[in-house]
């Protein structure tokens, strides 16, 4: 019989805004301990979210094991591997910090009256261990910026109408203050587009507000998903190997701290990826899907150190519970490239920067409805305005394949760890 404890600690420290205002400060500590046995092809489970007595816990897990709920694969042995991503860096200040994020508030305020912004900037800090009687000994610890400051325009009917994203290991107001300032400042001159017509459209890649969840997590979290593959059910079944998307589009899981914050070098079953990255889509080449144990053991895939799991949950490939139910991409799924300067990559064509969008849809004939609810019209290297709200259907093969442009780095918000997709689509009126 095998031990394992899967342990994650995080501290949250949040500046909240409402009303463009300094609402509050939030300090919020979480400790979450998983106890996994396993035996005879089965795992038993038990949870802790405080201070316990760890041999009674794992007694209580070897008692789950009558269960019978299957893991056949072996879990990880002898390896030991610490990494912190804070060490010789001085903690933060959270005196400091409050005063620079309500400086930071006021200041957008005073610039933009008729824009109300709200929501926080968190300080947050985590540690992720899995431990176990075979001598694994695996940690991690990061420390970063995390802001979602959302805006809605005072006399709009909307009950938001976008958010900027931040997410850094160093804070920058200036930097945030920067790029608001430049992407809203000319938001009030509202811009008709050309019905039907195709404009280059601008997209971060950074996950907020559900944007990436709908171009990434949305299409390839399906499409490159094992399971998913392995049973047949995906639009990629077959394709590997061959030249599927634009040769500038690549597609990655970072499992190096250093390219992707946040994401241990570690998953939830132990798995390390020696080089800390697995291309799935290399040059527009379909390589391989993502998998865990499971999966790569069920189909003979390579595994790809893709499983998550909560601590209270079966490790599985994103699994949500112990269902083992696959749940939205791996951790660290990141559009890479050639970097390409914004402006080159537009031309002198008039742009659409997506700067809120939501609830987009995406179906098993690989199509993609993308609403626009807060558009921002880019010309010339400056924001000139926004749009009306917009449609605009495409799909995974025209998004990633022709009509993709490139990856522009970024020159908006350097300090904040996102980059932007420039993708050709058909805008239609919304409504």
């Amino acid at each position: 019989m095998i031990r394992e404890k899967y342990e994650i600690n995080s501290t949250e420290y949040a500046a909240v805004f409402l009303n463009s205002k300094l609402d509050a400060t939030r300090r919020r500590v979480s400790r979450k301990k998983g106890f996994r046995v396993y035996d005879k092809g089965c795992i038993g489970l038990k949870y802790s979210e405080s201070d316990c007595d760890e041999e009674k816990m794992f007694r209580r897990a070897e008692e789950m094991l009558c269960y019978q709920v299957p893991y056949e694969p072996t879990p990880e042995t002898e390896r030991v591997c610490h990494m912190d991503m804070t060490a010789g860096e001085k903690a933060p200040d959270y005196q400091v910090f409050e005063d620079q994020c309500e400086d930071l508030i006021i200041r957008l305020k005073k610039r933009f009256p008729g824009i109300i912004f709200s929501n926080s900037i968190r300080i947050v800090e985590e540690e992720h261990k899995l431990v176990n009687s075979q001598g694994l000994d695996l940690s991690f610890k990061d420390r970063y910026y995390l802001g979602e400051i959302s805006l809605k325009i005072r006399d709009g009917i909307n009950i938001t109408d976008g958010a900027i994203p931040y997410k850094s290991r160093t804070f920058d107001p200036e930097g945030i203050f920067a790029h608001v300032e430049k992407v809203l400042a000319n938001y009030e001159n509202v811009i008709t587009v050309e019905e039907g017509k195709s404009y280059p459209m601008i997209i971060s890649t950074m996950d907020a507000f559900n944007l990436y969840y709908g171009f990434i997590n949305t299409c390839f979290e399906r499409e490159l998903n094992g399971q998913h593959y392995g049973a047949g059910g995906s639009l990629l079944t077959g394709q590997q190997g061959k030249q599927v998307f634009n040769e500038n589009f690549n597609l990655v899981q970072y499992s190096d701290p250093a390219k992707y914050i946040g994401r241990p070098f570690f998953d939830a079953e132990g798995t390390i990826i020696d080089s800390g990255v697995v291309d799935f889509v290399k040059d527009g080449t379909f390589l391989r899907p993502y998998t865990d144990k499971s999966v790569s053991l069920k189909y003979g895939f390579e595994n790809t150190g893709s499983a998550e799991a909560k601590p209270e949950n079966v490790p599985c490939l994103g699994g949500i519970g112990g269902t083992g139910i696959p749940q939205i991409r791996p951790v660290g799924l990141t559009i890479t490239g050639q970097h390409q300067n914004l402006d080159a990559l537009v031309g002198r064509e008039r742009a659409i920067y997506v700067f809120f969008s939501l609830a987009g849809s995406y179906n098993n004939m690989g199509g993609y409805a993308l609403p626009v609810q807060f558009g921002l019209v880019y010309e010339n290297g400056e924001f000139i305005g926004r749009t009306q709200e917009l449609m605009c259907n495409t799909t995974i093969w025209d998004m990633y394949g022709k009509r993709y442009r490139g990856l522009a780095e970024n020159t908006l918000m350097p300090t904040s760890a996102h980059d932007y997709m420039v993708i050709d689509m058909v805008a239609n009126q919304n409504g």
